[in-house]
């Protein structure tokens, strides 16, 4: 247990919400960037760096710097998820195979 506050939990909610709000007005930059595989590679990457931190901290306060990413992460996988459906196959075979 690490023994977080009220006071720590409220601001780490306020700090990955600032954020994911940033966040909704540069993801098409980071997408036109690195493209939807690459914020795949980039979001997984992020996600393993969160849990270990998550896994190893002894001070509260040391996860805003990682709650940065939740917010940034979160937003950026969904939106390359949400527009994966619009980049499917048109046509009789709308399934797409993996093999």
């Amino acid at each position: 247990m690490v023994g977080a506050t009220q006071l720590m939990m409220g601001v780490d909610m306020v700090v990955a919400c600032l954020f994911e709000f940033a966040a909704y007005f540069v993801v098409d930059y980071f997408i036109r960037l690195v493209g939807h595989s690459g914020i795949m590679y980039i979001g997984l990457l992020g996600y393993s760096v969160r849990f270990v931190v998550y896994a190893s901290v002894r001070n509260p306060w040391t996860v805003l710097p990682v709650e940065t990413l939740q917010g940034t992460l979160l937003l950026c996988l969904q939106t390359v998820l949400c527009r994966g459906g619009a980049r499917r196959p048109r046509g009789p075979n709308q399934a797409v195979e993996l093999s």
